[in-house]
């Protein structure tokens, strides 16, 4: 099963690595330089669009909290707080699909 991955944060995670090894090492090190090529090789990845479009649905559980259910899979989420959405989840972590507002 192909896992998606968010490649923005990535690249923030990257950036924030880059600077920090730049700071000790220099700009002109080996390290710097491969962390500039992962970033360029995860900028130009081709990307996919998932098939699987589903939605997120509200369910009250037993104890009188929300829970979130994956209209694809019937996977169930449980948040300390907020939505999935509020949360990041714009795909399901269990099957991938894309969840429309």
């Amino acid at each position: 099963m192909m896992r998606l991955i968010d490649a923005d944060t990535l690249l923030e995670i990257f950036a924030d690595r880059l600077a920090k090894v730049a700071e000790r090492y220099g700009y002109d090190s080996a390290v710097t330089g491969a962390v500039s090529g992962a970033m360029k090789l995860i900028k130009y990845s081709p990307t996919v669009e998932p098939e699987r479009k589903g939605k997120w649905i509200a369910q009250d559980g037993w104890d009188g909290d929300t829970y979130y259910e994956c209209s694809e899979c019937n996977q169930e989420f449980v948040l300390i707080e907020g939505t999935p959405q509020d949360n990041g989840y714009n795909y399901c972590p269990n099957c991938g699909a894309k969840m429309e507002e």
